[in-house]
């Protein structure tokens, strides 16, 4: 049975995942996760090769994933052009960017939209010199050929696919990022990643990721993509935010959990970091190009030359002439295209503002709330000190009058005090201290127990209530 071996490289560790496919579903035979101990590239190279070893891995070719940190992504607009043309025209466009742009390694694009009649529109993913130098020295020194070099992100987009989704717009979600991605007739026409803070609320990241799936289906206006078909999130079903944000999503896009796309009965890496290389093995396996693929670009650009040099020069004039009538034709219409973006982008936040004034209005009645409530504590501390304001181990304090707190009963705003007193006289002066800390006092029970505790033989429960009453209801 065919396997395939997948590496995720960073600068400080590094994950592996031999997968299968039997039965058509990919399977993850077996995987790990370690630090590197070093900095130095062959510890590093050799620690690479002991963990394959471990896993039963053959040293021979692999697939390498590069965090998304890791690639430089840039969106360029290109001129009406026949598409064999494109190669030549987005290298020399992204020489500027990437500095492996024309090599034959470093750099790859994905066509999103245009031809010979509309501007193209395309996806410039590049890796700088130094990473690419490290990335192959460790794999030679490991022993593992490179077969593949691809940016982590285009993981889920095999993963997804491979689960026969059809969506205009997908995302895949996952700890601090998104990936959200659309397609048109099975090919990817947007690819792109946007952060989703930690530690925000469901609330807050499902809002957040219901504007990013709405912005993104704005720039499909002239894309024949079925708009009726849902849009789809995929988290993992056990995190925490599985259940907190599925209640959250707006109308129109379901939740799925991508446990379900394949097996894995490994316990030494999570869903999250194992799941884009399974997708990008299943890929391989199938034998599918990946979607960006850094060691193999879509054409080779060869070493430049005067006479290519000038052959690009003429076909790069003759594009500038179609680009500036296609310029002029922009000129009447984009005004139009952005009218009626704006319209989009308000009718967006209206519905926003909504959710937002809903919000504001809940925050005024819980601090509406709490500037009307009495805080008990704050009571309590209060009626302790008039009850007993001297301490025990004081001299000044007067014995016979202390009282005992039995119970204290709160209805409303009437309080009703319970204690136990060592005589008689020791309720006029405790009656006094409550009224002179602006409360009304009404003595209800003044009597002597039959048994006495501890020497406090005395029954007394005033009830106690507001100040702000008429003065004629005063005792």
């Amino acid at each position: 049975m065919s396997k395939a071996l997948t590496i995720h490289l960073t600068e400080d560790a590094a994950i592996l995942a031999v997968v299968s496919l039997p039965g058509g579903t990919p399977t993850l035979e077996a995987s790990q996760k370690f630090n590197f101990e070093s900095t130095d590239l062959a510890a590093q190279a050799k620690q690479l090769a002991a963990a394959i070893e471990a896993i039963d891995g053959k040293k021979t070719a692999a697939t390498i994933v590069l965090s998304r940190d890791a690639v430089r992504w840039q969106n360029y607009q290109l001129p009406p052009a026949p598409l064999e043309d494109l190669p030549d025209l987005v290298a020399m466009q992204a020489m500027r960017d990437h500095p492996l742009a024309g090599e034959d390694e470093g750099f790859d694009y994905l066509p999103m939209e245009g031809d010979e009649q509309t501007a193209h529109r395309v996806l410039g993913v590049g890796v700088s010199v130094d990473q690419l130098q490290r990335v192959q020295k460790i794999c030679d020194s490991a022993g593992v050929k490179i077969a593949h070099l691809v940016p982590r992100p285009v993981g889920w987009t095999g993963l997804i696919d491979d689960a026969a989704q059809k969506a205009n717009v997908t995302a895949a979600l996952e700890t601090g990022v998104a990936t959200i991605w659309a397609k048109n007739a099975d090919r990817v026409v947007r690819l792109r990643t946007t952060p989703m803070p930690e530690g925000t609320s469901p609330q807050i990241a499902a809002r957040l990721l219901t504007g990013e799936l709405r912005r993104t289906k704005l720039t499909l206006v002239d894309i024949a993509v079925d708009s009726a078909e849902p849009t789809t999130v995929w988290v993992d079903g056990s995190s925490t935010l599985f259940p907190s944000i599925s209640d959250q999503l707006s109308e129109g896009v379901s939740l799925r959990d991508y446990r379900e796309l394949f097996d894995n009965s490994s316990e030494t890496v999570t869903m999250e970091e194992v799941a884009p290389l399974v997708g990008i093995a299943s890929d391989v396996l199938r034998g599918k190009a990946p979607l960006l693929d850094l060691v193999n670009p879509r054409r080779g650009v060869e070493k430049p030359s005067n006479t290519r040099t000038w052959a690009l020069a003429g076909v790069a004039a003759t594009a500038l002439l179609g680009f500036v009538g296609w310029l002029g034709f922009e000129n009447v219409n984009g005004p139009l295209r952005a009218a009626e973006e704006a319209r989009e982008q308000a009718a967006l936040y209206e519905e926003q503002l909504k959710e937002l004034a809903e919000e504001q209005e809940q925050h005024s009645k819980v601090l509406e709330w709490q500037a009307n409530t009495v805080n008990v504590l704050n009571e309590l501390t209060a009626l302790s000190e008039k009850i007993r304001p001297v301490s025990l181990a004081d001299e000044e304090f007067p014995k016979d009058q202390d009282v005992l707190t039995v119970e204290i009963d709160l209805v409303s705003d009437e309080w009703t005090l319970t204690t136990l007193a060592k005589s008689a006289a020791a309720a006029e002066p405790l009656e006094t201290r409550l009224r002179n800390d602006g409360r009304r006092v009404t003595r209800q029970v003044l009597r002597k127990e039959e048994k006495a505790k501890e020497g406090y033989q005395f029954r007394l429960v005033e009830k106690l209530q507001p100040a702000e009453v008429s003065a004629e209801e005063l005792p």
